[in-house]
């Protein structure tokens, strides 16, 4: 198809097919002010924009001025880019490429150094926003899942120290690796237990053939085996957040049957208060050291990922999979039933914010979250690449999420060997005497290089400061001695500059201009602040790790004491549980030492006592900790998502989903806003109209934010029923009772429009009081006043908006309407 350009009162050219009438009212510099100058104008950002609205964004960026540092990726279509390159300004600044380039294009620019810096914004233009041009919203979509994923990605690696510092916390309990199992598994099979829908369908056959396979369970399962009488062998478990303990709970009713399998970094309240066997997965330091020899990969985040490694670590030859999706099922369930709260056992009604389809294992094409897609990738990855010559993983479900490494088998064709039957490993133990007073050498030692790392960045710091003189020229004697002193913090620490990096580079990304492109042009102020900040960030970030090693020490040192009958001091003892929240410790020293615990003062004894009290407690203290995503009051902001998307299908697809939720007496009207919507989308106004006015005589049911929506409702569907006496009412409501001054300027103009027109300038008036600096409500108050021949005042108003803005054209054109509307009103001489 050929596309032409056509041309408004403002000079401006574009393409109707892209962005229809816009601009034709305000020009395209006005209207993408209203819409972008909140947005695209910030320094040292990487905007990536779909599309470029005929040309036009990059126009208004120039008029505006380009912000320091900042860079302008624009994606076209293929069909498009040949016209808009024709057109597109030549600056450094702003780059335009094709749908099939964009990756590349965007990783020339540092793309994930600027998401790691938090300073990377993905956009619609207005054309792709609007949805004009229909090519725009698979493009975005498919812009989107990449930059979602690379954000994820970004995030989950420029800051690990909060999972560092919590495997400090369970350095105490990290003495045993999985890896202590390795390959002792051949031949035999392991079944690895979701929370998935599917589970539902498998665990008849998991329960009948329990004795002859090795259970791998999330910790959230442990009720529902208990009720059905399956014992797992291993209980997995990653959450550093306290919510896995709460939710974990039931876990401990198999303690001593089952081995809890947990990450280096997984929540310490539950395993420091795990007395039965465990293992973790990771590697016990951040930094290199013989110390992390017996560590294990970890390929991905989530606890299937967690399961998987270990089974493969173990050697099992046939690996099979229930209830581990990745996806809704067909009705939209998330979770198995007796899996948790009743919300994540309800269909999910809330929006994510790349939500997606994807194709199951019987070819469904059915809803995924983009987290259970980024983890579903990281399953497969492992499952393709990781596992060894001898294992097969094979996936039970047909609803479960298709993966490369995954093959799909109805649990009807496996094949079990049954003169297997499921036993205990066993766990080699060493003393934990020993291992406590190696881990106490390794951190003091580590502590010693981190001191004189501290030191060497001091002097670099204190030495920037005499780089150049007065006048900016450079002493070289004092440069050399910054870079030997450079050298030797590369050389004596390397490993450790590493992981200080790799702890503090957002803070790095964010203060040294890190995706700057002419640093040869830095003044001699930038290059010592730069460098200075550099070190500064090098030597707090030293301090954090310090911090955590001092605590991790006292830890170990309390741990030690736990070992005796007759600890130096049993009330720093109980600090120290108390301190960390792990009141169970007091537990385990009386079992340990029986006849310790009887010379213990009365006291003494009931506090071991209320201490063990409180552990059982704590579950029920704190079950409010464990409420999930998926409440019906989050259902809101998917619907006025699709609503804003003309998405009628999905409202549909929604409908069901609310009926099934566990809160019935909240879900009817939602699902009743649901059907004024399709009704509207439907155009019958009317029905919607009446629908909305149903909901409204139910306000004390409804949410602030629900009322507010169905009043936006209301005003534009009884404006198209050209009834507006009740589009009045509801942007009024909305204007004074919900004091929103989004509605304000509607709700003067429409007063105006309906011969209001004294109430139109008071509303007008008294918001501009407050919003001094809103130019798109001036220009509608300049414009009604010019409508009713105050020229002076609208004049004035015009000239205000432009000493804000010079390159406003519309309000320099209309004063020279009303300069030329003057002159032919003067009386001839």
């Amino acid at each position: 198809m050929e596309y032409y350009f056509t041309a408004n009162n403002y000079g401006d050219r574009y393409l109707q097919e892209v962005n229809g009438n816009s601009f034709n009212k305000l020009g395209a510099y006005g209207f993408l002010s209203e819409h972008f100058d909140n947005i695209l104008l910030k320094k040292e950002h990487l905007y990536i924009i779909v599309g470029t609205d005929s040309g036009q964004i990059p126009l208004y960026l120039l008029k505006k001025g380009i912000p320091t540092e900042s860079e302008y990726l624009f994606i076209e279509t293929s069909e498009l880019y040949g016209k808009i390159k024709k057109i597109f300004p030549d600056h450094p600044q702003l780059h335009l490429c094709q749908e099939h380039d964009w990756l590349q294009q965007s990783e020339e620019l540092g793309l994930p150094l600027y998401i790691q810096s938090q300073s990377a914004i993905l956009v619609r233009s207005t054309g792709a926003s609007y949805s004009y041009y229909k090519e725009y919203p698979p493009l975005f979509e498919a812009v989107n899942q990449h930059y979602q994923s690379a954000s994820a990605g970004a995030s989950a690696n420029s800051n690990p120290f909060h999972f560092y510092k919590v495997g400090f916390t369970n350095l105490t309990e990290n003495q045993y690796n999985v890896s202590v199992l390795e390959d002792q598994f051949k031949d035999k099979t392991a079944v690895l237990i979701g929370a998935a829908p599917s589970l539902d369908q498998h665990i008849e056959w998991i329960q009948k053939n329990q004795e002859h396979l090795y259970i791998f369970t999330v910790s959230r399962l442990a009720q529902k085996l208990h009720n059905l009488n399956i014992i797992p062998n291993f209980i997995v478990t990653v959450d550093p957040e306290i919510g896995s303990f709460y939710l974990g709970k039931e876990a401990f009713k198999f303690e001593q049957q089952s081995i809890l399998i947990h990450s280096y970094h997984s929540n310490p309240q539950l395993v420091s208060q795990w007395s039965g066997e465990h293992l973790f997965t990771g590697f016990r330091y951040p930094w290199k050291t013989d110390a992390n020899d017996d560590g294990s990969e970890q390929t991905g985040s989530t606890v299937s990922n967690a399961a998987l490694d270990s089974a493969i670590t173990m050697g099992f030859s046939q690996i099979l999979l229930a209830g581990v999706d990745f996806c809704f099922d067909s009705k939209g369930y998330t979770h198995a039933s007796d899996t948790g709260a009743a919300v994540s056992q309800a269909p999910m009604v809330v929006a994510d914010t790349a939500d997606k389809l994807v194709t199951n294992n019987i070819g469904e094409i059915v809803e995924t979250t983009f987290a259970f897609s980024t983890a579903g990738e990281e399953f497969a990855r492992t499952a393709s690449t990781h596992k060894k010559a001898h294992q097969t993983i094979s996936n039970l479900s047909g609803s479960a999420l298709k993966m490369r490494g995954v093959e799909y088998i109805p649990k009807e064709q496996i094949t079990l060997d049954t003169s297997i039957i499921a036993s205990r490993p066993e766990i080699l133990k060493s003393p934990q005497q020993k291992y406590l007073q190696t881990c106490l050498k390794e951190l003091k030692q580590t502590n010693g290089q981190f001191l004189q790392m501290d030191k060497l960045c001091q002097s670099t710091i204190q030495e920037n400061k005499r780089l150049f003189d007065k006048d900016g020229d450079k002493n070289t004697k004092v440069e050399g001695k910054i870079i030997k002193l450079e050298k030797s913090i590369e050389k004596k620490h390397k490993a450790l500059l590493h992981l200080i990096k790799r702890i503090g580079q957002r803070e790095i990304l964010k203060h040294l201009h890190a995706t700057r492109k002419d640093q040869e042009l830095w003044t001699h102020k930038e290059v010592t602040s730069s460098s200075t900040s550099y070190y500064k960030i090098l030597r707090e970030t030293i301090k954090l790790v310090q911090i955590s090693i001092k605590d991790a020490t006292q830890r170990i040192q309390s741990r030690q004491q736990e070992l005796l009958a007759k600890p130096k001091s049993f009330s720093a003892l109980i600090e120290q549980w108390e301190g960390d929240k792990q009141p169970r410790r007091a537990l385990f020293w009386k079992q340990s030492h029986p006849e310790a615990y009887m010379r213990l003062s009365t006291e003494q004894q009931e506090k071991i006592n209320e201490m063990n009290k409180e552990f059982i407690h704590s579950f029920e203290a704190n079950l409010a900790e464990t409420i999930e995503h998926n409440t019906i009051g989050e259902a809101l902001s998917n619907i006025i998502n699709l609503a804003n998307n003309y998405n009628k299908n999905r409202l549909k697809q929604l409908i069901p989903k609310l009926e099934e939720h566990p809160d019935q007496e909240a879900a009817p009207y939602y699902i009743v806003l649901c059907e004024a919507l399709i009704a509207e989308f439907d155009e019958k106004d009317q029905d919607a109209f009446n629908t909305y006015a149903t909901l409204l005589s139910h306000q004390k049911q409804l949410t602030e934010e629900m009322t507010c929506f169905i009043l936006e409702r209301v005003s534009t569907t009884s404006i198209r029923l050209k009834d507006y006496n009740n589009a009045i009412f509801a942007l009024q409501t909305l204007s004074e009772a919900y004091e929103s001054d989004y509605h304000t300027p509607i709700y003067a103009e429409l007063l105006y429009l309906t011969g209001n027109t004294k109430p139109a300038i008071d509303v007008f008036d008294k918001y501009l009081e407050k919003n001094t600096q809103d130019i798109k409500t001036i220009f509608r108050l300049a414009d009604l006043q010019l409508k009713e021949k105050k020229y002076d005042a609208a004049k004035e108003l015009y000239q205000h908006i432009l000493s804000q803005d010079s390159n406003y054209l519309p309000a320099q054109q209309r004063i020279n309407e009303i300069e030329g509307s003057t002159k032919t009103e003067e009386p001839s001489p």
